[in-house]
């Protein structure tokens, strides 16, 4: 039943948005999505690519379906006149610092070089995020681990507990 859901356009959307919920993980799927977004964008843009074109290309590109549809919603704004960052604002997906970081590139007309920026914090911060969850998440794999040991050591002691004490009647 997941894979029939995930198949659809409407079904994938709602596991990603879900994906993007859940605590820690959400927060590395959006990092490394909004890194991917600039990445790419930013290839596009210095490449020659207009705008239009790269936003087209760009719901093609991220992987998740949620930001993709934001993407394309943001893409369909900016043909009706409204500014990279003004359809951004209302997605009410991007984070604050791409959103101030695309405002202060459409002001500049560096936005090519600011989307490198984003990328490169962005992938410092998946970077450190990870190694914070791995910090989180070691301590209680190493107790189930250690739980899952004792358990098979309590239980091979009681085993031979007992083989001994049917010998020692018999």
């Amino acid at each position: 039943m997941f894979t029939v859901l995930s198949k659809s356009s409407i079904g994938a959307a709602a596991i990603d948005r879900i994906k993007l919920k859940i605590p820690i993980f959400g927060m590395l799927i959006m990092k490394t999505s909004m890194s991917q977004f600039a990445y790419n964008m930013a290839a596009m843009l210095n490449s020659g690519i207009d705008i239009s074109k790269t936003f087209s290309l760009l719901e093609k590109v991220v992987q998740n379906k949620c930001i993709s549809n934001s993407i394309s919603t943001v893409h369909m704004k900016i043909r009706g006149g409204s500014s990279i960052t003004e359809a951004m604002t209302e997605s009410r997906l991007f984070p604050p610092l791409v959103l101030q970081m695309f405002s202060v590139g459409e002001s500049t007309g560096s936005l090519p070089q600011v989307l490198e920026k984003v990328k490169e914090y962005y992938e410092r911060d998946v970077a450190n995020s990870i190694k914070k969850a791995f910090a989180v998440i070691e301590p209680a794999i190493t107790i189930i681990l250690g739980l899952i040991v004792g358990g098979v050591a309590v239980t091979l002691f009681l085993t031979l507990y007992k083989i001994i004490i049917a010998v020692g009647h018999s």
